[in-house]
């Protein structure tokens, strides 16, 4: 008797889904295809479009058998060929323009959310998502514009990665002059010298490498004045100068202190050093050569003149203190 008159047994969901599958068969039965735009809103003003792509989403493991086989009849799609197409084609022209992927989370593209599509890829690589998987060729094709699979990776590498790509779009390589500042004021030199450091330590992962290749990155340097100036500007982005002690060795071995005296010394044109070119002279300035240096040294006591040979009588205009401190380290200033 109450079937009679219309009661629902099902659920406030089974009701809400049922609206949707009258829906989508008249749409198939209308159109011979439930190939429904995600957009799509039929003449009733019901949004067929979403509930179809909230179908497919749930997909055949969160759907009852009943439901899988009434949608398969009316000829669901549960994988549509050209969605990751689609989608890759939007994550290709976000790098091209800003040089990364780091999509913000609201960020929409043709109706497309797309920083929730590319931590889904993620999740399909980290093999999160059942009976999904990524081809080789599409992780291919990811890390080509600048995919990260691990979210922790470091968002100040990514934006420096953008700067990079950015310089790569305007002069067609990373061929990048000393002292050059981005429009955001990033010394990007600096940067890139850091780069290839890291990598002959180890530290770059493969896709940090593949992201560089892509912009014609040249990991090593062959001539060795261009050797000995990417060791200083590593030193000077860490020290923020370049008063170099004349021993100085950096990690990998080289003889950097001996480097920049020989800079001075070609400076001066001094020794057999060739001189050094208005360009070279530019670019050791641009990170903070400075060519003369003044060395300073306390006078020792007397008896510690007299152990090392050092003259009794005060030099003109250098007084002896009657208490003076003897400082054995020698600081080196700019003049």
């Amino acid at each position: 008797r109450l079937d009679g008159i219309g009661m629902l047994w099902g659920t406030k969901y089974d009701r809400a889904w049922e609206t949707g599958y009258t829906e989508a068969k008249a749409y198939f039965e209308a159109h011979k295809t439930l190939d429904v735009p995600t957009t799509y809103i039929t003449a009733s003003g019901y949004k067929l479009g979403r509930w179809i792509a909230n179908q497919r989403a749930k997909g055949k493991e969160k759907l009852s058998i009943t439901k899988q086989k009434r949608l398969d009849a009316i000829g669901m799609i549960w994988e549509k060929r050209d969605s990751w197409e689609k989608r890759y084609k939007l994550a290709a022209e976000y790098f091209a323009e800003h040089g990364n992927l780091r999509v913000p989370a609201k960020y929409k593209a043709e109706g497309v959310w797309l920083n929730k599509w590319l931590n889904e890829q993620r999740q399909v690589y980290l093999g999160k998502r059942a009976g999904k998987r990524l081809s080789e060729e599409q992780v291919g094709r990811l890390e080509a514009v600048g995919m990260t699979w691990d979210v922790r990776d470091s968002e100040a590498w990514q934006a420096q990665l953008g700067e990079a790509h950015a310089f790569y779009r305007d002069n067609g390589n990373l061929d990048i002059p000393a002292g050059y500042v981005s429009p955001t004021g990033k010394r990007l030199d600096l940067w890139i010298a850091r780069q290839r450091k890291q990598r002959r330590e180890g530290n770059l992962t493969a896709e940090q490498i593949a992201a560089l290749d892509a912009l014609g990155m040249v990991w090593t340097i062959t001539d060795s004045w261009d050797n000995g100036y990417e060791h200083a500007k590593v030193f000077f982005a860490a020290k923020g100068h370049l008063a170099v002690p004349a021993n100085y060795r950096c990690a990998d071995g080289y003889l950097l202190g001996r480097w920049i005296a020989n800079q001075r010394s070609a400076h001066k044109g001094l020794g057999h050093h060739r001189q050094l070119s208005e360009e070279r002279i530019q670019s050791l300035e641009a990170i903070g050569m400075v060519w003369q240096m003044n060395r300073r040294k306390k006078m020792a006591p007397k008896a510690a003149r007299d152990n090392f040979g050092i003259a009794k009588l005060p030099v003109p205009g250098l007084p002896i203190p009657e208490n003076p401190h003897w400082n054995s380290e020698t600081i080196a200033t700019p003049i």
